[in-house]
This record gives structure tokens, sequence and C-alpha cells, in this order.
């Protein structure tokens, strides 16, 4: 990714290797974060009416459950900008899961975003229900240029004992 690219390049010409790939480094770790994040890809500026500007990436967060579709815009740092659900969007009850309103849901997130002034985004995706691909296709009919997608999912390693099986 561009910040690994970045935070690469920073801490070689500080003299140190591998920090990244997890050798102590010879920085103590608060001047370590402290030059991270005084980078200029992930500082973040904003003009007069608090639109975001060009040298910061912006995430979407969605969360695809089996009753609801959730999408959040937030910046590099986590702050949420913006969101959007189903169920705000008018659906209630069953229709709330429905693919369309997975799409419409990421329409209006994306209208919202564009007047924020952002036009680029890199897409999470978390959950298992039937909004994952319409939700993206949405974000993009909405306007925003996607860069990336990642499933974010939770997938246990042999965690907990599931819970027994539905009868149907």
């Amino acid at each position: 990714t561009q910040f690994a690219m970045f935070a690469t390049t920073l801490l070689r010409s500080n003299g140190l290797r591998g920090v990244l790939t997890g050798v102590p480094s010879k920085l103590p770790v608060p001047l370590l974060r402290q030059a991270l994040h005084s980078a200029p890809l992930l500082r973040e500026s904003r003009d007069a009416k608090g639109d975001a500007s060009a040298d910061t990436f912006h995430l979407v967060h969605i969360k695809a459950s089996l009753n609801n579709t959730i999408v959040s815009v937030t910046d590099n740092t986590g702050n949420q900008i913006n969101w959007s659900s189903s169920g705000c969007n008018g659906f209630k009850g069953a229709r709330r899961s429905s693919a369309y309103a997975a799409q419409i849901t990421g329409q209006s997130a994306a209208k919202v975003a564009l007047e924020k002034g952002i036009k680029a985004v890199r897409v999470k995706v978390k959950g298992l229900g039937q909004g994952r691909a319409p939700a993206i296709k949405g974000l993009q009919s909405g306007g925003l240029v996607i860069l990336s997608i990642t499933d974010v999912t939770p997938i246990p390693h042999n965690g907990c004992r599931p819970k027994k099986a539905r009868r149907l």
C-alpha cells in the first residue's frame, strides 16, 4: 500500500531497517509514531468549509448483516464523516436486508461523501449479508472511485463453540 511504501522510505531515510517486518528499531516507539503521523500522506487537512483535501485517503466500511446493511465513510484515522443504513433510507422489516436496499444505501452514502469533497475511497466489507456486492455497486454508481476492496469478516480459528443449527 501507499502507507507501507511511504513508511518504509521514511524509516530508511532515518537509518531504521526492518521496523515494519518486526525487527526492533533503535528509535523509541513514541518518536516513531510521531514521525509516522507527521507524514504528508497521513496528515489531515481541511479547507474553510470543512471539506477533505486530496492528500488524505478515505475508507468506506460496509457491514452487511443478515438484517441490515450499514455503510460508514471515515477518514484515514478512523473519524466518521457520514453513514447510512437501509433503515435510514426508508426500508422496514424484511426489505431492509434486500440487495436493492443495500444499493440505495451505498448511493446515499456516496452522495454525501461527494458533497464533502471525497472522490476516491478504499472499501472494507464485513459480514455475510446479501448487501455486500450491491453496496459496493451503489458506491460506484454514486460517483466514488474505489481504489481497493478488502474483506474484513471475522473468521474464528476454532474459537468458541458455535450455536446449535437452526431448524426451519
